[in-house]
């Protein structure tokens, strides 16, 4: 008979789910480290372009920066590069975002107005109040666009409203945008 004999593997690699990412300035994504018990210190290299907090990676400007997870002695590192969506990307970017919201909120089961209520405190719940309103902050944080509100969590009227009608669109609700572009 063949005798195999137990190879003694260093003991579980500790090693981060993702050595390279790329994202959309305002879009966040996780990174975990696995084959270690120990607390991870996490850090980014430019907060000005990326930041992290326990593994949750979001992009803040376009650039390239460097996540660290400083687990014991180790230190693993991610490079993540941080693109500005053009304006079709973010629209595509808040449909596939509404989409997902659906799918996690609205079921078989309800009627139209309880979809329309459903989604009416997803976002209340979800997507914070953008206060500077000048077009200036618009071209920095897209706070009229869906995107804001559903990708960024942040936005003014206008992008709240864009958001809702693509929430109810996704969940076939009937909607009317009643002042679209006018006050």
């Amino acid at each position: 008979g063949v005798f195999i004999r137990p190879v003694n593997v260093q003991a579980s690699k500790v090693k981060l789910n993702k050595s390279t990412v790329t994202i959309y300035r305002g879009v966040s994504t996780s990174l975990k480290v696995s084959g270690s018990k120990k607390k991870v210190k996490w850090s980014s290299s430019k907060k000005s372009v990326v930041s992290v907090s326990s593994g949750k990676v979001k992009g803040i400007k376009a650039g390239t920066a460097y996540i660290y997870a400083k687990v014991g002695k180790r230190t693993l590192k991610c490079k993540v590069t941080v693109k500005e969506p053009d304006k079709s990307k973010r629209i595509n970017l808040a449909k596939k975002e509404a989409k997902k919201i659906v799918k996690k909120f609205v079921t078989a089961d309800m009627n139209t107005k309880e979809r329309a209520f459903v989604l009416f405190r997803y976002l209340t719940e979800h997507c914070s109040w953008q206060l500077n309103q000048s077009s200036e902050a618009y071209k920095k944080n897209y706070g009229n666009e869906a995107y804001a509100a559903l990708v960024m969590k942040k936005a003014a009227c206008s992008g709240y409203a864009k958001a809702y009608i693509m929430l109810c669109e996704a969940a076939n609700v009937p909607v009317r945008h009643v002042n679209a572009n006018s006050w």
